[in-house]
């Protein structure tokens, strides 16, 4: 009889804390739509770019956001969006051939009132399938949440095998976040400074 009251005390436990909530007060914000699954994010991510290079590559990208909406105070507001996945991308070398390659990224905007300080971060680890070449790309930019503009350099890192096809790039990407509606908002319930 201990048995089965433990376990349905344990079972009672765990099922409380499995329980999602759609809107948690948390000091002075209320969260609606809180993030389920911190890993898998809360949208699918869509892109397309191209980058103007030392050898122009255009891309095709699939993977997961975490985004956020938030409301502040005296209707001021930001958007940060925290994507990850993968890209296939062409390369044209000279118009002479075309290179494939597989890119792995990671990119974090910050959206906020006006688009006065907006920014993006975006690393990307990319193999070049036609002649095994591996590149490590950091870029920074504008993102204006469904276009990006981002200066970006390619470290080429096997060097002793070729010469590196990209260098300094500018690239530009349209992306769309399929399930936006899931994205986490926060509301400022405190009271403003400015009344």
């Amino acid at each position: 009889m201990k048995a089965l009251l433990l376990a349905m005390l344990l079972l009672t436990a765990v099922c409380a804390h499995a329980q999602q909530r759609d809107t948690i007060i948390s000091g002075n914000w209320q969260v609606i739509n809180p993030v389920k699954h911190k890993l898998w994010g809360n949208s699918t991510y869509l892109s397309q770019g191209v980058n103007f290079a030392r050898n122009k590559e255009f891309e095709l990208g699939l993977g997961r956001t975490k985004g956020l909406n938030a409301i502040a105070a005296q209707g001021f507001f930001f958007m940060t969006m925290r994507s990850w996945g993968v890209n296939y991308a062409l390369t044209d070398v000279a118009h002479k051939t075309m290179r494939q390659s597989i890119k792995g990224f990671w990119e974090f905007g910050f959206v906020p009132t006006f688009f006065v300080g907006d920014f993006l971060l975006r690393g990307e680890y990319i193999y070049q399938m036609s002649d095994g070449q591996h590149y490590l790309r950091p870029s920074v930019g504008l993102t204006f949440v469904f276009v990006d503009v981002a200066y970006n350099y390619s470290f080429l890192l096997n060097q002793s095998r070729q010469e590196n096809l990209y260098r300094h790039g500018i690239s530009i990407r349209l992306k769309q976040f399929i399930g936006m509606k899931n994205w986490e908002r926060k509301q400022f319930l405190g009271t403003s400074r400015f009344r």
